[in-house]
């Protein structure tokens, strides 16, 4: 393994390289998360879990291995399937609590032989089901009148569903990039526009699960444009989820004086 910001080699012979080892933050059991991800096509093809040996046998074979929570053992990926992954990079993440496994998969990645784990999990953003509805009152000062600003299917989870990715999800792969707004309006403004490229999370929270969505779109960038009211810090806080996974950037209007290192601030006047 060798540091893309120097020169320096890494010794994983006989034990992970103690200088790797010093930047991990293991759990309780000392594990890492570990995303694997198609390395031309970016697509997140399953998350999985590694100690320090797992990790040494990654970088000195070439070929992904885990360590099972449930059977409590080490297991190669591909060795009963034939579902090989072949690794082409690997990256810690800020934190060194997440490992990033770019690869070359062979077949199925889940093993319920779709080709991802999301997949199998359910695309429900892609089948065109209907969640449910979501509506605003146009009423001015509607809490004086006993009458709720916001009108929400009852059941409906708004932290699984990105509002304009069923419709805009084709063009959004073909752009290569989606933008990330908290309202629905917003959406719908850049679609009467002939840019069909946006998606609204319905709120100023992003959920992890917000998060595999876009990440299962296969995009190779991510914009951030939520309402001028949203403070700078929250906005911060939904790059860096992005950040090491794929390119980030964030909008505003006005030009922040300063913004965390690594990442773009594209400035909307």
């Amino acid at each position: 393994m060798t540091d893309t910001q120097s020169t320096i080699d890494y010794d994983n012979t006989d034990e992970l390289d103690p200088r790797i080892a010093a930047r991990l933050k293991r759990d309780a059991r000392g594990l890492v998360a570990a995303v694997i991800q198609q390395y031309d096509t970016h697509e997140v093809l399953m998350v999985g879990y590694m100690n320090d040996e797992a990790l040494r046998r990654t970088l000195t074979t070439g070929r992904v291995t885990f360590w099972s929570r449930s059977r409590q053992e080490y297991w190669r990926k591909g060795d009963t399937s034939g579902h090989v992954q072949y690794v082409k990079s690997l990256a810690l993440d800020c934190d060194g609590d997440a490992i990033l496994v770019q690869v070359d998969q062979v077949g199925a990645a889940c093993h319920t032989g779709k080709r991802s784990c999301f997949e199998e999990g359910g695309q429900y953003w892609l089948d065109g089901t209907l969640m449910g509805y979501n509506a605003r009152s146009s009423i001015e000062n509607c809490s004086e009148f006993g009458i709720s600003k916001y009108f929400i299917t009852p059941g409906m989870r708004k932290e699984i569903n990105i509002y304009g990715l069923w419709e805009n999800y084709k063009d959004i792969q073909k752009a290569g990039y989606i933008v990330i707004f908290e309202a629905e309006k917003s959406v719908l403004k850049r679609d009467s526009r002939m840019d069909p490229t946006g998606g609204a999370i319905e709120g100023h929270v992003l959920s992890d699960e917000q998060v595999r969505i876009i990440l299962g779109t296969g995009v190779e960038e991510v914009i951030i444009a939520m309402d001028n009211d949203v403070p700078i810090e929250e906005v911060w806080n939904m790059c860096e989820k992005f950040y090491g996974l794929r390119k980030v950037s964030y909008i505003r209007d006005e030009m922040e004086t300063a913004w965390p290192k690594g990442l773009t601030c594209r400035c909307a006047k």
